[in-house]
């Protein structure tokens, strides 16, 4: 897969979990971190958020 290409075109990888990213540093040339690309649940996200949320309330209580 390459950076040059719509991402139009590559939205089918993309869903079929075969996109990525790698990170190329003047040490490293070929590529240093190479990261998957992945969809995550929405329940998930929102069960995420709101762990978040509590924890900035429990740390924000704490803090008075």
């Amino acid at each position: 897969m390459s950076s040059r290409r719509s991402p139009l075109l590559l939205a089918p990888n993309l869903l079929a979990g075969l996109a990525y990213i790698n990170f190329h540093t003047v040490q490293n040339g070929v590529g240093e971190i190479r990261g998957q690309i992945t969809s995550v649940p929405e329940p998930v996200t929102g069960l995420l958020f709101g762990l978040g949320s509590l924890a900035a309330l429990v740390v924000r209580r704490r803090a008075r």
